[in-house]
């Protein structure tokens, strides 16, 4: 299991673009069993919805932000056999 928490971020030097605090878990499970390995895992765990890049369109006189949002929860697993 790992856990990050991400405090407040501004994204301009006005502080007039901000973004609240956050907490993101991730997840990695496995399992060994004779020659069989099986792995789980998940990040973002909880789907948190938040933005990575945001450049605000006053800053460079562009006529909309650009905004870069995370990526949605995501997991999947594999299964290892060994000769």
């Amino acid at each position: 299991m790992d856990y990050s928490h991400k405090a407040n971020n501004w994204w301009w030097f006005t502080n007039l673009e901000k973004q609240k605090p956050l907490n993101l878990v991730n997840a990695r499970v496995v399992l060994g069993w004779k020659q069989l390995e099986f792995k789980l895992f998940a990040e973002n765990l909880f789907n948190v919805s938040y933005v990575t890049s945001h450049d605000p369109a006053y800053a460079f006189g562009f006529p909309q932000d650009d905004v870069y949002p995370a990526e949605p929860r995501r997991w999947g697993g594999s299964v290892t056999y060994r000769f």
